[in-house]
């Protein structure tokens, strides 16, 4: 099964939020913060010229946190969800 640009683009899109989540929840709790993380979020505020939506993130390897959560909210484990 193939996924379409689109949908595609809606996944990164999410996963970007799911990395926001998890930021805004690690500084909530330790006060601290992936910094090269942070910056990949913070710099896809000012992109304004991207050729597709991954190059807003700069690449999907910058993202590998929120994909990890978002594949954690999605996955059929039943373990507690903290994000």
């Amino acid at each position: 099964m193939s996924i379409n640009i689109r949908e595609r683009d809606r996944v990164i899109a999410l996963a970007a939020l799911m990395q926001v989540v998890t930021l805004v929840q690690q500084i909530a709790q330790t006060g601290q913060v992936n910094q090269a993380e942070f910056e990949t979020l913070l710099n896809s505020l000012l992109e304004t010229n991207a050729t597709n939506t991954e190059a807003v993130y700069g690449n999907l390897s910058q993202l590998q946190t929120g994909i990890k959560q978002l594949n954690n909210q999605l996955s059929k484990k039943k373990d507690k969800k903290d994000v």
